[in-house]
């Protein structure tokens, strides 16, 4: 059996990270490959003077007004660590579990047909300072294949690019997951590559009804679910408060270390609580994914820099009215999404997005 290695960002914090690697995983098995998720040891100057942030110069007044905000910082860390913990061994147990994750080394790059890297933000340089395996340096342009590989910006600083640039010409095969990522390979390469679909996307509700599992401390009545990686602030409050105290819904905040119940939890039971909501706050790409593959209400709220990859999803799917700041009605927003379109556009978009991989390993020719 031919083998398949994915090369994705690794960690045991973020549940679309985990979950995109298990469907990559299930994608590829499907069309008849054994598949690894590989661990890499690296130690690099890879863009690390590039993407080095000049820290403010401060006097000692300066320097004393930190320590009471360090003090509290610790004190909180502190408080939390036991949280932590358990959510690591959760992701760790699903990772042992499902992703099959294996170290590799130089020696066993023979035992490989072909390494995907992607998807997630694997090309953000902010996330892969001193990490030049999302760039596959280590083995044949015909084995490189990038799917769905994300930058995660809405343009990379020319620096950058230019370090990009060769080991970009050197992939046999580039499909990324946004709009705007496709635009700067095209600048750095003259090259546009295809825009395919987050690998959690290739599976069907009934794919990952298999794996979600029943949350422990998921509410009988329902509930509104917040999942914010940009922390919360007055707006997203307020659009809870209003749910909370106009239909009586229970509030689940994930995400949230004060919240231990729910902090602490799979991402088995993460799928879960989206699936059971009433309504869905986020602004997370991939909680956007989940709320379209479970057709469930959702509103998405904008996050630094980082809107370009929810921006594609949303206008992809033709769901850009999903959007917090063009809502005007939230009583109008809990009443359910016609998905009737996103679904027809998701099928097709599967369909795409498979042929790029049967194509980028020659599985047409067999």
């Amino acid at each position: 059996m031919k083998k398949v290695g994915i090369v994705t960002l690794l960690g045991y914090f973020n549940y679309g990270n985990r979950l995109q690697n298990y469907a990559l995983k299930i994608i590829l098995e499907k069309l008849g490959y054994e598949v690894d998720s590989l661990a890499f040891n690296t130690s690099s100057d890879f863009l690390m003077e590039e993407m080095t942030e000049e820290k403010p110069k401060r006097n000692l007044f300066g320097y004393a007004r930190l320590v009471p905000r360090k003090i509290k910082m610790l004190a909180e860390e502190r408080k939390y660590a036991a949280s932590e913990n358990k959510r690591t061994d959760l992701f760790k147990s699903f990772t042992d579990d499902y992703l099959n994750e294996q170290a590799f080394s130089q020696e066993n790059e023979k035992n490989y047909d072909y390494f995907i890297v992607g998807s997630d933000q694997v090309w953000n340089p902010r996330y892969i300072k001193g990490q030049p395996q999302f760039m596959l340096p280590f083995t044949s342009k015909r084995k490189k294949i990038a799917y769905a590989a994300s930058i995660g910006l809405p343009e990379l600083p020319n620096e950058v690019m230019h370090i990009y640039k060769p080991y970009l010409a050197d992939f046999n095969h580039i499909s990324v997951r946004e709009k705007e990522g496709s635009a700067i390979v095209d600048e750095m390469l003259d090259y546009q590559p295809e825009v395919v679909l987050d690998p959690t996307m290739l599976l069907a509700a009934e794919d990952w009804n298999q794996v979600a599992k029943a949350a422990n401390n998921r509410p009988d009545e329902d509930y509104v679910l917040t999942y914010f990686l940009g922390g919360l602030d007055e707006e997203k409050e307020k659009i809870i408060d209003f749910y909370k105290k106009n239909y009586g819904l229970k509030v689940i905040n994930m995400g949230q270390r004060n919240e231990k119940l729910t902090y602490e939890t799979s991402p088995r039971e993460f799928i879960d609580y989206i699936k059971n909501s009433r309504i869905f706050l986020t602004d997370s790409f991939h909680g956007v994914a989940f709320s379209i593959i479970y057709n469930k209400n959702f509103i998405t709220f904008k996050r630094g820099n980082m809107n370009s990859r929810i921006d594609t999803i949303l206008r992809n799917f033709k769901l850009e009215d999903r959007k917090s700041h063009v809502i005007n009605d939230y009583a109008a927003a809990l009443e359910t999404i016609d998905f009737s379109d996103a679904m027809q556009i998701l099928e097709l978009e599967k369909q795409k997005s498979i042929q790029f991989l049967k194509n980028a390993m020659n599985l047409n020719e067999e």
